[in-house]
């Protein structure tokens, strides 16, 4: 939407367009003169004008050239009532944007919303490319400065082969290699990641909106270290160069594996919690119970969904745990309660804690509730037992495994156990005849518990409650309060307090909760195997069924065999089997069968869990579907290193191949041959019969050309009518001279073509290692030269590049 100006003497027509403007929710300010349109554009910010051709003592296109013409600073639209071609043009000229009919936004209104969208972003292009401009003239005088003077490492490097082209000092003091070492090396001689992890990396950070690549780079000494660099395009002298940022993380990398590790290791304890662990949707039906409360009630999670849940609970605490359920639903507010609630096994009641709290999807909206669920029953009959005991005035208190407080009538201390000593830090001496206003965070909260706690005291009922409270050193946690009079009847006789550090606890629930979230919301397909039940398959989350077509009914109590293609002896199934019994951990790459039988790759993590006697309980596997990542890596892997036409190796492949087999010549002390291979007269082919027939041409000759070689040769085609070979680990010279005379001979005989034959010839050039160079830039000179003598000597025929003599093989027809 954009704040327009429109300057307009006819006030139907301002009207009209006014209103047109403001229904599409552009703001419009209309004037009448071409004075008061100037004082307004000083005042206030437009982001377009509109004007009309005639107006009072002037024109519209004079005012525009009065305010700069061409360089005034704001798109213009001219709206006039009658076409004039010469007005027109001469508005164009004068910088004025677009030229309307009035008559045509009769017929057309929405023809003006468009003239302003194409005017604002043609002014916004404007803009952009003048900003560009600047930037660019200060960018190449700042380059130096910024880029050989700064203290970060810093790479210039080709995008088309990753040929490092510059580096500035910071990058040979970090890399160890002299800078002249350094622009002769392409950039996967420095990076550690195949090419299919560097394309993986990429599309990670493509997903992570990150601005930035992970990498682990060797150094020259041979040490490996993680890297992240941050790469941007970069034009010098009209070619694109990727611009690099090098930052080294190693140890920033080293502590976040630590931090997840020990993240890791805490989700899997939490997830085999024993405890009740369930889910709820929006509406407060169940979408997910753990194995410890289905095996309590003894029902499947359907038979649990909508108010099957509540069949099992005691009568007497029916109506407080349907209200407390639904009045927490209604305020999106977290939940506290206790119920009884029969047990399966043995058809008893037991007392459970039930704590739930509202969680939310990625969008902040409200999705349901999430929770644990704790058997109370021992601490409701110990509550019960000091209830007696207190009546008999007979506590042991130092007995009992957390803070217990007896209280007179005014709240203040008579008698407090050795736990709540250690607690709050006072000692029982301190405490005694003290008022509780000692342990309170403060006296509000003090005044609160005895306007609420007493009352329902008072009714022989059970108060209980969560509350920060102090200790003696002045720090504020959190304890749960449970208090009960000795004789409500009597409140002179007291109360019983028990209280109990739940700081620790707190910070667990939200830890399982947190735990419980990501296991179901992941996007991995997740599963838990017992490891002491044959490995059994114990636990799915949802994207396991998405991914495998499994459901839980049908893959628990199953091995995870069921989903494996290979066999437990065939790798790398074996190396998986290993590395899990002597580390505990692995991952990588295997094929897996869904429920319909299409088998498909996957990359998997599996660890290992430990019981406190270190022995293997459990097996937790994370996998993911990789099948569009492993198709369009093979795709993408191709189309780098080979031709489009011919599909034989190119250019990238070429080099890279040919620096491979010197450095194994180097190694081995063998010969190696370069032959470059130019076709005679190709041009005359294309031009006589067309491209069509050129193409097929090149495709025979590659064909041919590979009929000529061993399996250890390289055919590949450089461009055009350019091919070359590589023979490598040659013992003796003879056999180059052998597939010499095949390639000359095999392209003299006639092509069929498309209803055509047509013969031609190659003149072949030969450079030999060492002997004719010993590195890649010699031998390509050398061979260059050899091939351009052969074509000098009459072309079909193949030389050698020897010193100064070249020899001539012409091969007749």
């Amino acid at each position: 939407m954009c704040h327009a100006l429109y300057i307009e003497d006819d006030f139907i027509t301002a009207l009209l367009i006014q209103e047109w403007l403001s229904s599409e929710g552009h703001t419009v300010d209309w004037v009448t003169s071409a004075d008061e349109g100037k004082r307004r554009l000083k005042e206030t910010h437009y982001d377009i004008v509109l004007v009309d051709y005639l107006l009072p003592e002037t024109t519209g296109l004079a005012l525009i050239q009065e305010l700069g013409g061409a360089n005034f600073y704001l798109p213009v639209i001219m709206l006039t009532g009658a076409g004039d071609e010469k007005v027109a043009v001469e508005a164009m000229k004068s910088g004025i944007t677009d030229y309307i009919l009035k008559s045509q936004l009769t017929k057309n209104p929405k023809l003006l919303i468009t003239a302003i969208t194409a005017a604002l972003e043609h002014h916004q292009n404007l803009q952009a490319q003048q900003q560009a401009d600047i930037a660019l003239r200060q960018s190449e005088e700042l380059y130096h400065q910024l880029f050989e003077c700064s203290k970060a490492v810093k790479l210039l490097v080709d995008p088309l082969d990753g040929k490092i082209i510059d580096v500035n000092t910071a990058a040979q003091n970090y890399y160890g290699y002299s800078k002249l070492r350094l622009r002769n090396m392409f950039i996967w001689e420095i990076n550690m990641l195949s090419q299919d992890e560097v394309q993986a990396e990429m599309q990670l950070a493509q997903e992570e909106k990150r601005s930035y690549f992970r990498f682990r780079h060797r150094l020259a000494s041979g040490e490996v270290r993680h890297v992240e660099v941050h790469s941007g395009p970069f034009t010098a002298s009209h070619r694109v160069l990727l611009y690099s940022i090098v930052h080294d993380v190693t140890d920033r990398i080293k502590a976040e594996q630590a931090l997840i590790e020990s993240e890791k290791r805490f989700r899997l304890m939490a997830d085999s919690a024993p405890m009740f662990i369930w889910m709820s949707d929006m509406e407060g039906g169940y979408v997910y119970l753990n194995k410890v409360r289905l095996a309590f009630t003894g029902k499947t999670l359907a038979e649990e969904c909508n108010d099957g849940w509540t069949k099992n609970i005691h009568a007497g605490d029916y109506q407080n745990v349907v209200t407390t359920y639904q009045q927490a639903f209604a305020k999106r507010e977290a939940f506290r309660m206790e119920y009884r609630m029969l047990r399966h096994e043995d058809q008893m009641y037991r007392w459970l804690l039930d704590i739930g709290v509202p969680r939310f999807n990625d969008m902040a909206e409200f999705a349901g509730y999430i929770g644990t669920c704790v058997d109370i029953t021992e601490r409701k009959q110990m509550e019960n037992q000091l209830q007696q005991l207190l009546d008999q005035q007979h506590v042991i208190l130092n007995n009992i495994p957390m803070g217990i407080v007896f209280l007179d009538e005014k709240r203040r201390f008579i008698r407090v156990n050795q736990k709540m000593e250690e607690v709050f830090g006072y000692s029982e001496q301190e405490l005694l005849g003290e008022s509780t206003t000692k342990i309170y965070a403060d006296l509000k909260t003090w005044e609160f518990i005895g306007e609420t706690a007493y009352p329902i005291l008072q009714q022989g009922e059970t108060y209980h409650t969560e509350q920060l409270m102090r200790r003696k050193d002045g720090s504020s946690f959190w304890c749960r309060l449970l208090g009960r009079a000795v004789n409500p009847k009597n409140m002179r006789q007291g109360a019983l307090w028990n209280i109990e550090d739940t700081t620790a606890k707190r910070q667990i629930d939200e830890k399982l909760r947190l735990a419980a979230a990501v296991f179901e919301t992941s996007s991995e397909a997740i599963f838990v195997a017992d490891a002491q039940q044959d490995n059994v398959i114990i636990m799915i989350n949802p994207a396991f069924t998405e991914i495998t077509g499994y459901q839980a009914s049908e893959i628990l109590g199953q091995r995870p065999s069921v989903l494996a293609v290979t066999a437990y002896h065939d790798d790398p199934l074996h190396e998986m089997h290993l590395a899990l019994q002597e580390k505990g951990k692995w991952q990588g790459e295997i094929m897996n069968r869904r429920k319909n039988g299409t088998q498909y790759p996957i990359w998997i993590s599996i660890s290992a869990i430990k019981n406190n006697e270190e022995q293997v309980t459990q097996y937790v596997s994370i996998f993911s579907d990789i099948t569009e990542r492993k198709k369009a890596e093979a795709v993408l892997q191709h189309r780098i290193y080979h031709d489009e036409l011919t599909s034989l190796p190119n250019r990238t492949f070429f080099l890279k191949r040919l620096e491979e087999y010197l450095l194994l010549s180097q190694e081995h002390k063998t010969q190696l041959a370069l032959f470059f291979i130019d076709l005679d007269h190709f041009k005359w082919v294309n031009d006589t019969f067309g491209h069509d027939v050129g193409n097929l041409l090149l495709i025979d000759v590659a064909h041919r050309l590979k009929q000529c070689i061993r399996n250890s040769d390289v055919v590949a085609r450089l461009s055009g009518d350019e091919f070359t070979l590589i023979l490598p680990n040659l013992s003796k010279t003879a056999i180059i001279k052998v597939i010499a005379a095949r390639v000359v001979n095999a392209l003299s005989h006639p092509f069929q073509l498309s209803g055509h034959s047509l013969t031609i010839s190659a003149s072949v050039g030969i450079a030999i290692y060492p002997q004719d160079g010993d590195d890649i830039q010699t031998l390509l000179k050398h061979a260059d030269i050899a091939m351009y003598n052969a074509k000098g000597a009459g072309r079909n025929n193949y030389q050698f590049y020897a010193d100064h003599t070249i020899h001539s093989h012409k091969i007749t027809r």
